[in-house]
């Protein structure tokens, strides 16, 4: 495992204390040893010039995990600042190998992103679901209301790019479902 007996520090960068803790990241980051890891960066990508400065320091042992959404802006500007000291690594969700092909159903159901695949219920699978989706095509295209969203799925259903869990939980019937 990555970071197994090494000493490793959490940044959650949607949680208000860490990001206070982050006030003056290059003396807060710089004065950590071990792994440093940076979730939900696509908040803060002001930390890449940060990093980029702690990475090239001489004798510096530290590792940073950067984890988080990409989008093609924070692709590009990682690429360009960490030119050389950065590797991304693409993480998808649990295919069918890895769920057991005795939860089939379910990973066609829920789809494979763990929160909605491991849920408690099937409500909360689809809560997860519906906040996801909502957050991810605002990310794309802000999106006001229920059915305006509904609409936009509609579409992309037509085009084959939807699952069908993911067009149920916005209330859309799939025409299409092949197992």
């Amino acid at each position: 495992m990555f970071a197994k007996g090494k000493k490793a520090t959490y940044f959650d960068l949607e949680s208000r204390p860490d990001l206070q803790r982050l006030q003056n990241p290059e003396l807060m980051l710089g004065s950590l040893n071990g792994i440093v890891i940076l979730d939900e960066i696509q908040i803060m990508p002001e930390l890449f010039n940060v990093l980029r400065v702690l990475v090239d320091r001489p004798k510096n042992r530290t590792r940073f995990l950067i984890l988080g959404s990409v989008s093609p802006g924070i692709i590009k500007n990682v690429s360009e600042t960490l030119a050389g000291r950065v590797e991304f690594v693409e993480l998808s969700g649990f295919d069918l190998k890895e769920a057991g092909a005795e939860s089939w159903q379910k990973l066609w159901l829920r789809g494979g992103f763990p929160r909605s695949f491991l849920a408690r219920s099937e409500g909360d699978s689809m809560a997860w679901r519906e906040g996801f989706i909502r957050l991810s095509w605002n990310g794309i295209s802000p999106v006001g209301s229920d059915s305006s969203l509904r609409r936009h799925a509609s579409v992309l259903d037509d085009a084959g790019s939807l699952s069908r869990s993911n067009l149920e939980c916005l209330g859309v019937s799939p025409v299409h479902g092949v197992i």
